[in-house]
């Protein structure tokens, strides 16, 4: 799995904090034909249509403000699909048309006299 450092994340348009150094890993996934299994031999059949992005995305931690924002863009039921834009240390971009899964966000610490999130965490799958 390659693991990427980001120094600046928009979701939909909107920057969001960056993840935490190394936050990002990212798999790639087949996504096979309707007709894939096995046959009554155990051979297994099927077709790969295409291979798509999951990137795993991990944040140092948040405010409460960072979090409930991060939040609203990821689980947003009026834009399910959305556009995620990456900008790494060396000023390349990568931008994916995406989907969320679930998000979480673990553990409120008094970190610096403020409460924060930890673990905040969420998959961005590829469209």
């Amino acid at each position: 799995m390659a693991v990427i450092t980001a120094i600046e994340l928009k979701i939909n348009g909107t920057k969001v904090k960056a993840p935490k150094i190394g936050g990002i890993s990212r798999k790639t996934e087949k996504v096979w034909s309707a007709n894939t299994g096995r046959t009554a031999t155990g051979t297994m059949v099927g077709t790969i249509l295409t291979i798509k992005k999951t990137l795993s995305i991990s944040w140092p931690p948040l405010t409460q403000e960072e979090q409930e924002l991060i939040e609203s863009l990821v689980s947003n039921v009026e834009m399910p699909f959305t556009t995620l834009e990456i900008t790494r240390p060396d000023g390349t971009e990568e931008r994916i048309e995406c989907y969320f899964g679930t998000p979480s966000f673990e553990e409120w610490d008094l970190i610096g006299g403020q409460w924060r999130c930890e673990n905040g965490k969420v998959d961005a799958i590829e469209r």
